[in-house]
């Protein structure tokens, strides 16, 4: 059977002269999972370009990246919020939407969680320091210990989390924003000891998604590879009932 095509929209480097680009370690996570990674590139601010190519995809990975609009879920920019992607905002919103139309497996990472939550009417903090301030961990650790395990997450039973394994689960961190009011059809499957939502699900919009970044940590630490291997899994499964 042919490998599935998982798609996974790029960053919209503007500081670099408008390039498209991902961090290579969600390639190889796809790919090592058994899936066909291809980069989609963000442009224009309408759905238009994402139904150009939702019909080669299998399954999408949204990943992490760039701070979300504030407008897409309804609100002013908070003054923490100064680096977004507004092309790509409107790629991955397209996506979501179509995925959802054709029963398409969607997982988030980090800003990907945020991304499936607007889509489907859950809001954000956008900066959690200043909005959700007490007793709040440290969830924004330095980039060079990316693969670095930071802080434990309690995993609600019964949801996906518990593919992770049944030891503690202790993640990597690097956000400012998360969800703040989940979207309706979502549960929870995950907190941080502070109340930060780490990870929801949906089987009603086939979407999985996490907070950490657990493409940084299956190569040191196994138990996170089967976020990948699930999605390819799924994306499988929906390319045999195309």
């Amino acid at each position: 059977m042919k490998k599935p095509v998982i798609g996974i929209v790029t960053n919209v480097a503007y500081k670099e002269g408008r390039k498209y680009a991902t961090n290579a370690i969600y390639v190889k996570s796809v790919a090592d999972a058994g899936g066909i990674p291809v980069l989609l590139p963000a442009y224009g601010l309408d759905r238009a370009q994402a139904e150009d190519y939702i019909d080669l995809l299998d399954g999408i990975l949204f990943a992490g990246g760039e701070d979300l609009c504030s407008y897409t879920f309804g609100e002013d920019p908070h003054p923490a919020v100064t680096y977004i992607a507004v092309e790509r905002d409107a790629m991955e919103l397209g996506l979501a939407k179509l995925a959802d139309e054709r029963h398409m497996p969607m997982y988030g990472i980090c800003r990907g969680m945020q991304l499936i939550n607007t889509a489907f009417g859950g809001t954000l903090y956008q900066d959690l320091p200043t909005q959700k301030p007490q007793g709040l961990l440290c969830h924004r650790q330095d980039m060079a210990i990316r693969n670095v395990l930071t802080h434990v997450v309690d995993v609600v039973e019964g949801t996906f989390c518990e593919r992770f394994g049944k030891e503690p689960l202790f993640v990597n961190s690097f956000h400012h924003q998360a969800v703040k009011e989940m979207a309706p059809g979502f549960t929870a499957a995950a907190y941080a000891p502070d109340g930060v939502l780490e990870a929801f699900e949906s089987q009603e919009h086939h979407a999985k998604a996490v907070q950490w970044h657990p493409e940084e940590l299956w190569i040191d630490h196994p138990r996170f590879a089967v976020f990948f291997k699930d999605l390819v899994e799924e994306a499988k499964e929906f390319a045999a009932r195309k």
